[in-house]
């Protein structure tokens, strides 16, 4: 299976993080995440945004939505894709875990969270979000992150969780 390490070091984080080729099954764990972790934003959400009064209003409805497409697409790959992480010097003052929640996750360095995110769509690039204006193999625009699965609105024992605060 193919996998790809790589290592992040600055004055908070040393850690090496190892991302591998999803199967299946991680395939399906990501969209079952993605789902208890956040709901997706309805149409009602995305009209407010259009429209908004004030450019505050607009900025806030945005960093929500922004928050959504985290919880639904970006977290839920990186940990699902993610067979290890090491934290290379016990001695930095921050560390990563394979468990970490959503809220800590948008915390982390943008570098880092880039690498991840490059190093699992490297692997899995069907899991990399389309521009709407991008059209699959059909000449059809796909949905972000689609995977052709279809998940009910509520899981058994799942509810939605607080929104992460994008900053």
């Amino acid at each position: 299976m193919a996998k790809i390490t790589f290592i992040y070091s600055d004055d908070e984080y040393d850690v090496s993080i190892t991302v591998r080729k999803a199967t299946f099954g991680d395939g399906i764990n990501r969209v079952l995440l993605g789902r208890v972790v956040s709901s997706p934003p309805t149409e009602a959400d995305v009209a407010a945004l259009a429209d908004a009064d004030t450019i505050m209003d607009t900025f806030a409805g945005m960093k929500q939505f922004a928050s959504s497409i985290v919880r639904t697409t970006m977290y839920p790959a990186c940990i699902c894709a993610t067979d290890s992480i090491t934290n290379n010097d016990a001695s930095k003052p921050c560390s990563a875990d394979i468990n970490i929640s959503p809220e800590k996750f948008v915390g982390l360095p943008e570098d880092l969270v880039s690498e991840w995110l490059e190093a699992v769509y490297t692997l899995n690039p069907h899991w990399q979000l389309k521009e709407p204006d991008e059209e699959d193999d059909l000449g059809e625009a796909s949905e972000p992150g689609d995977s052709n699965l279809s998940i009910p609105d509520s899981l058994p024992g799942s509810s939605p969780s607080d929104e992460v605060a994008v900053t």
